[in-house]
């Protein structure tokens, strides 16, 4: 069972504007990437809309301040799609944003040597959630969490919090200046200029690249969109209307057998993937690739506003992690055999590279948040089988598990599934899983055990005092009389349930599903 991590809520006010203009300490060094650091009162519109229209290709990243409200929430193999998406969608809804990575890659021919190179423009734009209104009104404020494990992961790679909280950009989404278009204020004002950089994005149709991008699109669809629809396939439908080209590195990285070679059954992690991929880059050499294969990048240190608002950027800060993000794609796009020269040098063709034919059969699919064997596409709606994935778990039947919750905590695996083989069968059983301390999901080998427990418990209930039930070899799980139960679809019901308990038990009491 997963380390129980601990939540913070916070509810804070939108801090007051300062368009003062921060200088960054640089960290400047041979082989560094620098990326240049947005915050509030710095300009940034005018620049990023042009580098954004020129570019081939746009990386992104996101760090939030957590993932998952309490351990159940987790995904695992257990989890339906269904569940899965319930997870994902609590997860954009009820954490906030602390830096939101854009890194433009822009073709470049060298004009003596005529080599084709991209020129990468990293971005880390620091945000703080924003408030409908400017004042002290506690109505107004914005309230999300804050998951304990996330923030010292944070720490500990040098995220500056109070930059986030008192000087980072304010968010709106659509849906929200929609709300506020009748008497709109400086702070609503403010906080559309960011999100104004995402409808770029989306009126352009440029080509967004993630890793494991899956709940940066989440979170990316909930701040400055709209509410996240309540299925996942009206989310991936919506979500591609408005963003109809996303490539995701690790679904290239899973799916195409030839780059599985060159990875050698390594991490399919954003870094070891930079690593294994761009191994020039990575390895903080010159960004000129030293492999025939490789392609080159260059990165813009410096614009107009000088190299005061440029820091060395390092790993899990958002603009540094696109920028890795986008060498790996641009490395990805060789292996399987997109040749940048012909594509990117066809003035016919608007829009070369996510309308490359070698290029299509990755578009729009995206890695789950759990490795179920199967991809979420965006274009039809749908997840789908996929069979180049490695499936590490076996196959789970839904339709053949029990959840039970609120037994004793003394209650253990071999307890467990010990007195439901003496009712059902040795070989009845054919795996258990806890959930946390008090929940658990059984999978039967057989459909019609599931009823025959539910009616068992529901009769052994209802003749407690009986004998024979007493001496039942289910009274064991049922002692005390706090014990419930129900099929998957129980489990699922608990879920959707929006509060978080910390405890499954208390979560599920708190829904009032049916048992």
């Amino acid at each position: 069972m997963a380390a129980r991590r601990s939540l913070l809520h916070i509810r804070r006010p939108l801090c007051s504007m300062d368009t003062s203009t921060s200088t960054s300490t640089s960290r400047k060094g041979k082989g560094k990437v620098e990326v240049k650091q947005v915050r509030r009162g710095h300009s940034y519109h005018d620049s990023l809309t042009s580098l954004i229209q020129n570019a081939s290709f746009v990386a992104l990243d996101a760090e939030m301040t957590g993932v998952a409200s309490t351990p159940w929430r987790e995904s695992f193999e257990w989890d339906s799609a269904d569940v899965r998406f319930l997870k994902l969608r609590h997860s954009a809804s009820r954490f906030a944003l602390l830096q939101f990575g854009l890194c433009p890659f822009i073709p470049q021919r060298d004009a003596s040597s005529g080599v084709l190179s991209f020129v990468a423009h990293p971005h880390t734009f620091h945000l703080s959630p924003s408030s409908s209104s400017e004042g002290d009104d506690d109505d107004d404020d914005d309230e999300f969490l804050c998951q304990t494990s996330s923030l010292h992961f944070l720490a500990a790679h040098r995220h500056d919090f109070n930059t986030s909280l008192r000087h980072g950009l304010s968010y709106l989404s659509r849906a929200r200046e929609k709300a506020a278009s009748a008497a709109p204020v400086p702070s609503t004002e403010s906080a559309i200029g960011f999100r104004h950089l995402i409808d770029l994005l989306s009126s352009h149709n440029k080509l967004i690249v993630g890793h494991n991008c899956i709940l940066d699109i989440a979170h990316m669809f909930d701040k400055f969109i709209a509410p996240i629809p309540s299925t996942m396939e009206q989310f991936m439908k919506e979500v591609h209307q408005i963003f109809p080209n996303i490539v995701d590195t690790k679904h290239i990285i899973n799916a195409n057998q030839t780059v599985q070679l060159l990875m050698r059954n390594k991490s399919k992690s954003l870094s070891s993937a930079f690593s294994s991929l761009c191994p020039t880059i990575s390895s903080g050499g010159s960004h000129r690739s030293v492999r025939a294969s490789d392609v080159n990048v260059k990165v813009q240190a410096h614009d107009n506003e000088g190299s005061s608002l440029f820091n060395s950027g390092a790993k899990h800060e958002a603009g540094y992690d696109a920028f890795m993000t986008g060498c790996v794609f641009s490395q990805l796009c060789v292996h399987v055999g997109i040749k940048f020269d012909q594509v990117l040098s066809n003035p016919s063709i608007s829009d070369p590279l996510q309308s490359n034919v070698k290029l299509k059969p990755y578009l729009n699919h995206l890695y789950p948040t759990w490795n179920s064997g199967t991809v979420l596409d965006f274009t039809t709606g749908t997840e789908k089988p996929e069979g180049t994935y490695k499936q590490k778990y076996p196959k789970v039947e839904l339709k053949n598990i029990v959840l039970i919750w609120g037994f004793s905590s003394v209650l253990k695996y071999k307890n467990l599934k010990g007195c439901i083989a003496k009712v059902f069968g040795p070989d009845s059983v054919i795996s258990v899983f806890f959930i946390d301390t008090t929940a658990a999901l059984i999978q039967f080998k057989k459909e019609e055990f599931v009823k025959d427990f539910l009616a068992l418990k529901e009769n052994l209930e209802r003749r407690k005092y009986d004998p024979i039930s007493i001496l039942h070899p289910l009274s064991v799980i049922f002692e005390g009389g706090n014990t419930k139960a129900g099929d998957y679809n129980t489990y699922k019901d608990v879920i959707a349930y929006n509060q978080s308990k910390v405890l499954f038990t208390d979560q599920a009491d708190a829904s009032g599903v049916a048992c």
